[in-house]
């Protein structure tokens, strides 16, 4: 049977049975809470991790000369030497070693790209030898690797190099004309670009 209950007595019943349930509430919090700890205390924790470890080593090259060298690359000379006025057909040299000479050195695998001009008094794409007074011998030049190719005027030819410094591996080779050469010195000077 249903019994009136005043105001006051509703809200001191409603307020103890909150309490009941909070305090059940908390009693199960705090339970679940204590077991998770014990949980978590008997799980090991690692001591020991890994990181990662790396490098890359960039591909490219770099020329290698004396300290005292600050202001130029010095590639070498070609000297065809010295010639009768009479003699024909081709002389061939190599580029010779200068005092300070740079040598150029590369990460393995790298290939350098080399290009030569055409020179101060070329004629098209034909270097030549200039005597200061109207008269040119023509020449050529040469990579030494894989075969003697050619450097043609301005454009690239690729050259692989190792680690070790090394010389530019240019050949020149000269045209001598025989009869009706002119005495004289003949020079010409080009421009090498290096590249990689």
């Amino acid at each position: 049977m249903w019994r009136h209950r005043s105001p006051a007595n509703f809200w001191r019943h409603s307020v103890r049975r909150g309490v009941r349930a909070a305090g059940t509430a908390l009693l199960l919090c705090t339970a679940s809470l204590a077991l998770a700890l014990q949980a978590a205390a008997a799980v090991q924790v690692p001591t020991t991790a890994t990181f990662a470890v790396g490098a890359t080593i960039a591909p490219g090259c770099q020329v290698a000369s004396n300290p005292a060298q600050v202001t130029d690359l010095r590639i070498g000379r070609l000297d065809f030497g010295l010639h009768s006025a009479l003699q024909t057909g081709n002389v061939s040299v190599p580029l010779s070693s200068t005092a300070n000479q740079s040598l150029v050195q590369c990460t393995p695998g790298t290939t350098m790209q080399v290009t030569v001009d055409a020179g101060q008094n070329a004629s098209g794409l034909q270097r030549r030898l200039h005597n200061g007074s109207g008269v040119f011998l023509p020449y050529a030049l040469f990579m030494t690797t894989g075969g003697n190719q050619p450097l043609v005027p301005g454009s690239p030819l690729g050259l692989a190099l190792g680690a070790s410094p090394t010389a530019l591996p240019v050949m020149g080779m000269v045209t001598l004309p025989g009869t009706g050469a002119v005495a004289g010195t003949y020079t010409d000077t080009v421009r090498v670009t290096l590249s990689w």
